[in-house]
């Protein structure tokens, strides 16, 4: 068993970290939410370790917007001097930092006019001042719409408007409401290896979507 039964309401614009040691599910759980809510083609974006791929080709702007839209490139720019990090623009991809290109990877995704807004392990191996400024952005961006973000870092601990932390397979928060009853996980699930868990729930997304219910 991964994670029990559980039904819980978010309400449509704020910040919810969920929290939990790792390897109890945080991330699948996620990108679980996220595919859940294209097909109930609900407008989301998921901003993953993979969304810190950098475009070294294109300029700093290009690799937020994505865009050839003026109005577009110009948010971008003003994201980065409310920042201090107006300077970047004149810099090549090449030559920015770690916290850098996590920076910009998350203005990417946060970028985009969308209702939920699901990012995997923001501050990973980030100083203080990256940290401060990604949590200034997901604040923000919380403002316009519900943002979910999965991390075990403790630095983030209080921040937001709520937290769901997973224990021992169960789901739990002190600001969440979260009715749980059984565990309706394929008992399938428990003989398969750890690697194989993603590719067995896309396998099953099609006609297994009772496990959980979120409503947004």
């Amino acid at each position: 068993m991964l994670i029990e039964s559980a039904s819980f309401e978010l309400p449509d614009k704020g910040l919810f970290l969920l929290q939990g040691p790792n390897g109890c599910g945080k991330t699948l759980l996620l990108n679980y939410l996220f595919q859940f809510k294209i097909a109930e083609n609900v407008d989301c974006v998921l901003i993953d370790q993979s969304s810190d791929r950098i475009l070294k080709r294109e300029g700093i702007i290009s690799n937020i917007a994505f865009s050839y839209d003026l109005s577009e490139q110009k948010k971008a720019e003003g994201m980065l001097k409310e920042l201090n990090l107006g300077h970047l623009t004149k810099h090549k991809p090449k030559h920015l930092s770690g916290g850098e290109k996590r920076i910009i990877s998350l203005l990417r995704g946060l970028i985009k006019e969308t209702k939920v807004c699901f990012v995997d392990e923001p501050t990973n191996d980030l100083d203080v001042n990256s940290i401060e400024m990604i949590i200034s952005l997901l604040k923000q961006k919380a403002e316009e719409s519900l943002v979910i973000a999965v991390s075990h870092d403790d630095r983030l601990e209080g921040v937001g408007n709520g937290t769901i932390t997973i224990s021992e397979g169960k789901l739990k928060s002190d600001t969440v409401i979260i009715e749980s009853d059984h565990s309706v996980w394929p008992e399938e699930v428990e003989n398969t290896k750890k690697q194989e868990y993603k590719s067995f729930i896309k396998n099953q997304f099609s006609y297994n979507l009772g496990f959980l219910f979120l409503v947004i």
